[in-house]
């Protein structure tokens, strides 16, 4: 063998061959190595980065179940945020509106007592003054002037505090204060108003929920007559266990409802805060042209 390595050596053909070999014999030796290397270092390097990959997407699994269980306590923080904020709004408002009722009942009996007997006394003591004076036919048509002028001061300052506190809200309750108001709106000639009632014959309310109902379907009326320019009305009111629905119907010239959550109006403004204060529903159906009507609902 080694002559054969030397006669290969002593010529050139020879010479390449030999190298030839040679390098064959190295380059398999070197992957060789390389493949026992590997085996021995890399193949642990790897199955130890597959362990850290599934590791790590385990703790990305568990970050994710976090998040979501973090934006479920968020989302109910968010909603009990709102639920607070609802009920502080609603306590504003019942303190505004028990605040406004006590001040129209405070007014309505000053104005009442106070300035009603009043101008009842001076009435009474012109009637007395009547009959011990000598009048010149000029001067009694004076005198009747004035007394008839005096007599429409006292029903004006009457209907001004019955509007501001109703007696027969107070001493007759829902039903008959609703049925007199109807009443005297028909008689002013301005509106018909057709009053129906079912299932209030024996219904008791709280005084605070009988004056808000009262002035809802008050306001309601109102607006027919000064903006719809509307010929009739009709006002309905159901009780059934524990539900109150009030219906306010009529004829007038209507809208486009969507002008009402843009509106800044005082008439809408209370009847929502109202209709908000009972807990209410309100539903406003309405077209130019075609008269309106509105539905609330209240769990009484």
């Amino acid at each position: 063998m080694k002559s054969l390595f030397i006669i290969l050596a002593q010529s050139n053909t020879g010479a390449v061959i030999l190298m030839l070999a040679l390098l064959l014999v190295a380059v398999i030796i070197g992957y060789f190595t390389a493949w026992i290397y590997s085996k021995s270092v890399y193949t642990p390097v790897v199955k130890g980065l597959e362990a850290d990959k599934t590791e790590l997407n385990k703790m990305v699994s568990s970050l994710k179940d976090d998040l979501s269980k973090l934006n479920g306590k968020v989302d109910k923080l968010t909603e009990k945020i709102g639920k607070l904020e609802k009920e502080k709004q609603l306590a504003a408002a019942e303190a505004v509106l028990k605040g406004e009722e006590q001040e129209r009942s405070r007014l309505a009996k000053d104005l009442h007592d106070g300035l009603g007997g009043m101008l009842s006394g001076i009435k009474f003591s012109f009637q007395t003054m009547k009959g011990n004076l000598v009048m010149t036919p000029q001067n009694q048509w004076t005198f009747k002037r004035s007394m008839d002028m005096l007599d429409s001061s006292i029903k004006e300052m009457r209907r001004v505090a019955h509007n501001m506190m109703p007696e027969a809200l107070v001493k007759f309750g829902l039903d008959m204060a609703l049925k007199d108001f109807c009443n005297d709106i028909n008689k002013s000639g301005a509106l018909q108003v057709s009053y129906q009632s079912i299932g209030l014959e024996d219904a008791t309310f709280e005084q605070t929920t009988a004056i808000t109902i009262y002035r809802i379907v008050q306001e309601l009326i109102n607006n027919a007559m000064k903006h719809a320019a509307a010929k009739t009305a009709i006002v309905q009111v159901t009780k059934s266990d524990h539900q109150l629905t009030v219906t306010v119907e009529d004829d007038g010239r209507g809208f486009d409802t969507s002008i009402i959550k843009g509106t800044e109006g005082i008439g809408w403004t209370n009847i929502q805060n109202r209709v908000d204060f009972l807990k209410g529903k309100l539903d406003v159906n309405s077209e130019p042209g075609k008269g309106t009507s509105i539905l609330i609902e209240f769990i009484v």
